[in-house]
């Protein structure tokens, strides 16, 4: 410990200990371990653990026992709450301690192991605690198959390894520095350190031309600071920039994502932005494979043939040994015969053939996926495979090339490790960066560590048991006789000399925005609006406060004088010998109004400015250029008037004409015969005062304005400094003679579909106006019509608006509106009726403020409405149920009718009808419903008609027709609110199905649309359900496949990649064998179902309703 003075008199107990503990030779592992036999009745949000001693720190475990912002896993941490101090006089304040330490899930039985999450920190006394917000899984810590929890008690531990204090400096240790973890960012930081040791890869990022102009936020740009300063930086590297050059926030930085497909990602923008700058493409040059997909028949003379390229590979870890046993699978032949034979082109009779891809040329970098990762169809969950695959530091790959060249002898580069299981993780990568030599280098964010070959390679095959959480998850092999090239040293003169003098310039301005960050403090707002710019406003109050257009806002110091701002912002407006400037404080009113309220003379030239405003608010001024032969101050009877004019025609304005000094006596009608003396004024206004043809106001509060008598005098009126007088035109006067840039900015309020006559009417408009957007139902996402309106239109004027500016053809009756939800983010389930409307008031107000919130709570900042056209008038649907039904010609398939005689009706380009069927309440059953919908669509009476319920694209039942129709809404189906549809559809069988089946009996399946992925656990449908009637006593699996095919019109060569499973509630079993047969076994539709799994050619619908976290990973930008 570092030696502190002796306490004595003269000491100041004020004074600064500080502890820095300082271990001679005593790197030793210390460890303890905490049982918590009440964890599972555990109801607070966090736990800390008794304290224990260890090298004269105090630490202790910090659990969250439902997770720490995450739902689904345990958060451990370790904290250390300094040094054991025993002197309470003089106390230690600051102290540091690094150490690297193990968090522990015990084991509590023979059939698991201990989840061991390693990490390092140094711990001080403003960092005291460390950890894992996602150790393991809840999925796993209540595995009735592993020990973790026995009798409701959990176990934890920790052991810690005392560092040397010294700050690790990574940089001056081994020359490389490290990447700051941004909250779950370990992915990114081990990703980017291996880019950036591919010396190569790094200096064409360097050369990448950017436009002066280009956005410094844009991807390109972010990534080659991050390698500048990865080269050439003494501190971690942040990469903020980065992430947020990628559309990322701070939830997406939290967010624990997928390594193999970021790098993916970043790649191909990286791919885009060079094809734009028409620069080699560096990205195929390293990183880009061919391979050849091949059909070779048996027996014929046949191969069919097709290129493609790759850039990584994915190979297979489960079941193998070695990385060539890996490889060995990835080119197995697979033979197709039996049910399965391919027709070859040209021939009519199905060949048996093999199928399978070969190496016709493997890329300089080559870069191996390890999939760890993967679906287990038994347990139907995600799991982590911690299998052993060994992987050599010389890969020699020339026996699986078709034509070698010999160069395919590989020299391995890094490796990435996974450490965790499928739900909780962390990242880092092993790196040999020389080709020269054979020293690795482990990176882990900010910690760059030098480590031996062993450690780096063998040490990360993996091990089932006892199971290893840290394994390679990602192999980087560089081509032996090109990775002196390939890991070439980048030099700085490899930097452009724009390119850094960019960077650099960028690294000054954020050093100044993070000075003005920590001196903000210092400064205060000032706002600055000149008389000027209150002659060019058209509305209410002097000028809006929010119009950066209008206001000079400053951040200026708090301590500058009054004099010294005067000073500025005269030599900036360049006044001329002439001139002078007067200055108005401006303060809000009772009625949130803003006016001037004192004027600032040179009696105020010595106060601060923060002396000048109120407490901790913005200083508003108001300048006023005034010749100098104008005295400085007014006269104490004087007052400032501002005053407007307004004409309703041709088009209503209110418009500022100017500001007079008003003596308190004179009457309001000798100061506007004063203001046009002095004053431009518009020469309608002359003739109209002339006339005595006005109508004057005082514009208190953007409420109605108040007339008052011209001929009494302001003291009378209570008028005073700040005050507004508006003075109102006759309608038959057209004002025109205004400036052409006041003029321009009118515009016709409401689309003219109201009158505005009168200064009064103007006013409660400007107080009423409010913009609404209206969005098609049918496109919920998209946008769409933006409308003025007033908060006290009914519902009637508001369909009006909207029918009219949609056009001809739309009928205002016809018009239903959906108000916004904020728990689904889009469309309220149900739709405005008229009896809501009638029992809380029809404005438009009151229907704004009918989006759903929780506990009551409403606002109006969500102004859209969703409309649709409905087939009643809304008056028809008072006593009656209105069913939103779609019919379904095809069934939900891609075949037709058919001889069956059932007309092919469609909406636009979708091969369904969605339309709305009313029927009397209470009484009405579903063959209502398909009789009324008959009738509307002109299907003859004679064809059967079934009703199917639809969520979520699964099948859920057929509903019985003599089923009555219950009293509630039923959601469209538009795909605009949840995911529902009922769905009508023929009840008869094809011309495929009727041919197959002949006389027999036959049961209806379910069959599902699943894709590609890892989606069977939580059940991610998609697309068109359809139902297959299945012979009774089953049918073969092969056969079942090609019903299918046609059904959903894939050409065969797709189709056999195609998986079919059988699903159940509680099971999911695929059916690979085509010679097995399937039977149903149960009659309901829905408790079995098959589901094809294949790519999803389109990207799923945006489903409102579903509050469901489950983020991909995307580059936004």
């Amino acid at each position: 410990m570092e030696e502190v003075p002796e306490a004595s008199a003269e000491l100041d107990p004020k004074v600064e200990i500080v502890d820095v503990y300082r271990p001679e030779a005593d790197p030793e592992l210390r460890e303890f371990y905490v049982a918590i036999p009440d964890f599972e009745s555990l109801t607070e949000e966090k736990r800390r653990s008794e304290v224990h001693e260890i090298a004269g720190y105090k630490w202790r475990l910090l659990l969250f026992p439902k997770g720490n912002d995450t739902k689904n896993s345990l958060s451990l941490y370790l904290e250390c709450e300094g040094p054991v101090n025993t002197d309470e006089q003089y106390p230690i304040r600051k102290w540091r301690f690094p150490a690297s330490f193990k968090l522990i899930v015990c084991s509590q039985g023979p059939e698991s192991v201990d989840i061991v999450q390693e990490t390092r920190h140094i711990f001080s006394h403003n960092d005291t605690d460390w950890g894992f917000r996602e150790i393991v899984s809840f999925d796993i810590l209540y595995s009735e198959n592993e020990s973790y929890i026995v009798n409701g008690a959990l176990k934890l531990g920790s052991s810690i390894s005392i560092e040397n204090s010294e700050e690790y400096d990574s940089r001056k240790e081994t020359g490389f520095n490290g990447i700051k973890n941004l909250g779950a960012t370990c992915y990114l930081n081990s990703l980017l350190q291996v880019l950036f040791t591919l010396g190569d890869f790094r200096k064409s990022v360097f050369g990448m031309e950017l436009p002066a102009d280009d956005d410094d936020d844009k991807i390109p740009f972010a990534l080659q600071k991050v390698f500048y300063e990865l080269q050439n930086g003494a501190a971690p590297v942040k990469t903020k920039r980065l992430t947020k050059s990628f559309g990322w926030d701070s939830s997406d930085a939290f967010t624990q994502q997928d390594l193999h497909e970021l790098n993916r990602l970043l790649c191909s923008h990286l791919e885009e932005a060079m094809k734009k700058q028409n620069a080699k493409n560096k990205i195929s040059e390293l990183f880009e494979g061919k391979l050849v997909n091949f059909i070779q028949c048996v027996n014929i003379d046949y191969t069919s043939t097709r290129d493609e390229a790759f850039f990584d590979l994915n190979l297979t870890v489960q079941g193998s040994k070695t990385i060539y046993e890996s490889f060995d699978k990835y080119l197995e032949v697979e033979m197709l015969d039996g049910d399965n034979k391919y027709r070859a082109e040209g021939y009519e009779d199905l060949q048996d053939a093999k199928r399978g891809v070969k190496f016709s040329t493997l890329p300089p970098v080559l870069q191996l996926h390890l999939k760890r990762f993967e679906f287990d169809y038994v347990r139907g969950i995600n799991v982590k495979i911690n299998d052993r695959l060994e992987f050599p530091g010389e890969l020699d790959l020339r026996n699986y090339v078709e034509k070698s060249s010999g160069n395919e002898v590989y020299s391995l580069h890094s490796v990435l490790v996974h450490v965790g299981d499928v739900h909780a993780g962390h990242y880092y990568v092993y790196i040999r960066p020389f080709a020269e030599t054979n020293q690795w280098y482990k990176f882990d964010d900010e910690t760059v560590t030098l480590v031996n070959e062993k450690e780096a390679i063998d040490e990360n095959f993996g091990s089932p048991t006892p199971r290893k959480l840290s394994n390679a998850y990602m192999l980087q092999y560089v081509q032996k006789d090109k990775a002196k090239s390939l890991l070439k040293k980048v030099e700085t003169v490899d930097v452009p000399k724009a390119l850094e003098e960019r960077i650099l310039l960028d690294a000054e301005e954020e050093e100044n925005r993070r000075r003005e960050r920590d001196d903000f403090h210092l400064f205060m707002d000032v706002a600055i609006v000149r008389e000027e710019s209150l002659l060019s406003h058209n509305g209410v109050d002097l000028i809006p406060w929010d119009s950066a257009e209008r206001l000079d806002r400053r951040l200026i110091r708090k301590s500058m004088l009054f004099r010294e701002l005067a000073e500025l912002v005269t030599g900036h407006l360049g006044l001329d010998s002439h001139q002078t400037l007067r200055v108005w404080r401006l303060c809000q009113r009772q009625n949130s109004t803003i006016r001037p309220d004192r004027l600032l003379t040179s009696g105020d030239d010595d106060v601060p400015l923060s002396k000048l405003s109120g407490l901790g608010s913005e200083l508003q001024l108001l300048l006023q250029t005034v010749p100098k032969s104008e005295v400085e101050a007014m006269e104490t009877d004087e007052v400032l008037q501002f005053f407007k004019v307004f004409a309703p025609k041709p088009i209503p304005i209110l418009a500022c004409i100017g500001s007079l000094a008003c003596n308190r006596s004179a009457t309001v009608k000798h100061s506007i015969q004063q203001l046009m003396k002095l004053k431009p004024v518009p020469r309608e206004l002359v003739l109209a005062v002339q006339a005595g043809n006005i109508t004057v106001f005082e514009e208190d509060t953007p409420q109605p304005v108040k007339p008052i008598d011209i001929e009494k005098t302001h003291d009378e009126l209570g008028l005073g400094t700040g005050d507004i007088i508006v003075i109102q035109l006759p309608p038959s006067v057209l004002l025109e003679s205004l400036p052409p840039s006041i003029l321009e900015k009118r515009s016709t309020p409401l689309q003219g579909m109201h009158d505005v006559k009168t200064a009064s009417d103007y006013f409660m408009y400007l107080r009423n106006r409010i913009h609404v957007e209206f969005r098609d139902l049918q496109k919920p996402a998209e946008s769409g019509i933006m409308l003025e309106l007033l908060k006290t239109d009914t519902y009637g004027q508001t369909r009006k608006a909207l029918s009219h500016a949609l056009g001809v053809g739309s009928s205002p009756d016809k018009i239903r509106l959906y108000p916004f939800d904020i728990v689904t983010n889009g469309p309220r389930q149900d739709s405005l009726s008229l009896a809501q409307l009638n029992s809380r008031g029809d404005s438009l107000e009151n229907m704004l403020e009918m989006d759903y919130r929780p506990g009551g709570y409403t606002t109006m900042e969500s102004k859209i409405f969703w409309y649709e056209y409905i087939d009643y008038d809304l008056e028809e649907f008072e006593n009656k149920e209105e069913v939103r039904i779609t019919w379904r010609y095809d069934g939900g398939t891609y075949i037709q009718g058919a001889s069956t005689g059932i007309p092919e009706i469609k909406d636009r380009w979708m091969r369904t009808k969605v339309l709305s069927v009313l029927v009397p309440f209470h009484t009405s059953t579903y063959e209502d419903v398909t009789r009324e919908m008959k009738k509307k669509l002109g299907i003859p009476s004679e064809i059967p008609i079934r009703v199917v319920e639809v969520k979520s694209s699964y099948v859920c039942r057929v509903v019985p027709l003599s089923e009555l129709v219950p009293h509630v809404v039923h959601l469209p189906s538009t795909g605009a609110q949840l995911d529902y549809e009922l769905r009508a559809e023929p009840d008869v069988l094809d011309d495929v199905d009727r041919h197959h089946l002949g006389r027999g009996e036959y049961s209806w399946v379910s069959v599902l649309h699943i894709p590609r992925g890892n989606y069977l656990a939580s059940r991610g449908y998609f697309g068109d359900p359809f139902l297959l009637p299945v012979k009774a006593e089953g049918e073969k699996v092969g056969v079942l496949r090609e019903r299918i095919r046609i059904k959903v019109r894939v050409k065969e060569e797709e189709f056999d990649n195609w998986a079919l499973f059988s699903i159940t509630v509680s099971s999911t079993d695929a059916l690979d064998d085509v010679e097995s047969t399937w039977s149903v076994g149960s009659d309901e539709i829905g408790s079995t179902s098959l589901a094809i799994e294949h790519t999803r050619r389109v990207p799923p619908k945006r489903t409102y309703g579903l509050m469901k976290y489950d983020k991909p990973l995307v580059i936004k930008s």
